[in-house]
């Protein structure tokens, strides 16, 4: 009779997280890491088809989490603008917090193939964020203006060296901030 392991899929995912930030990706060894979790490694094959689905879904599982933690502060943002920056700002720290993983990502010939759906999973989480602003600050006039500010959020949060005053000017005329010249 299998063995049945409460929240398998929760705890394989929790280790994986510790064991990427020891060693990173290059060095996960499933083996090792069904031996953390206390799984059998075809129980991680049953979760996860492959590593790098394994690591995909520790950094989706992390953003979604970033993203859902800003979303609790922005009823407090004072403005449209404030509460865009609030979302880059929880972009540019989630990049950090998985720096280490980055160019392992975009140097592996198996992500690239996952690379474009993870993109515009979170591309469309930001944009849920967005909407909320939208709504409260009523910026919705026009349906480009939802998925663009997105793409610029994921596209300068994503970027090392952007800074959110980069946007900022370009934002405010979108959300109506600052009178149109």
């Amino acid at each position: 009779m299998p063995k049945i392991i409460k929240d398998a899929k929760e705890t394989i995912l929790k280790e994986a997280r510790a064991l990427l930030a020891e060693n990173g990706a290059s060095k996960l060894n499933m083996r090792a890491l069904a031996e953390s979790a206390g799984v059998a490694a075809g129980t991680l094959y049953n979760y996860f088809p492959s590593k790098e689905d394994l690591i995909l879904e520790v950094v989706r599982e992390d953003f979604a989490k970033a993203l859902d933690a800003v979303e609790k502060k922005l009823p407090a943002a004072p403005n449209a603008t404030a509460g865009i920056e609030m979302i880059f700002n929880a972009i540019g720290a989630y990049r950090e917090k998985y720096a280490f993983l980055w160019s392992t990502i975009r140097a592996s010939k198996k992500f690239a193939e996952k690379l474009p759906s993870f993109r515009r999973e979170m591309i469309r989480q930001i944009g849920d964020r967005v909407y909320i602003l939208g709504m409260r600050f009523g910026f919705l006039f026009d349906p480009t203006v939802v998925p663009f500010i997105s793409e610029v959020l994921w596209a300068g949060g994503m970027y090392p060296y952007a800074q959110f005053s980069f946007f900022a000017p370009c934002l405010k005329r979108i959300v109506g901030e600052t009178e149109r010249s």
